[in-house]
């Protein structure tokens, strides 16, 4: 059975660095626990969504997501990888998400130190 998302993060030792995770308004949630390079900083802290997939695309999922983690997990740095959606794309850059590497599949992150906006469409 897959660990919740609070269950992956708070107690490391009994997950991988990595694991699908349950989350409600979420079919699919792939995250790691890890260390990254953003911006001229080392931050030990980030959580790594992967291969993600919201019960109802375009439903505010991502934006509660986010505003949760930034209130439950002030430390952490939330880092989006590969992003191919440009819809998604532009949509993390208006919320306060910085780009990570190219263009052709770019990855996005929000350091605790960002200003984050959870407007909607």
């Amino acid at each position: 059975m897959e660990p919740t998302l609070d269950e992956f993060l708070k107690n490391p030792k009994p997950y991988a660095n990595n694991s699908y995770v349950t989350e409600p308004g979420w079919k699919s949630l792939y995250v790691r626990r890890t260390s990254r390079y953003t911006n001229g900083k080392f931050r030990h802290l980030v959580i790594d969504l992967a291969n993600i997939e919201s019960e109802t695309p375009g439903g505010g999922a991502f934006r509660r997501l986010v505003t949760r983690l930034r209130r439950d997990y002030p430390k952490w740095t939330i880092y989006v990888e590969s992003v191919l959606g440009d819809q998604f794309r532009e949509g993390l850059r208006r919320m306060g998400f910085h780009q990570a590497g190219d263009d052709f599949c770019p990855s996005f992150y929000l350091a605790p130190e960002d200003s984050w906006h959870p407007r909607k469409k």
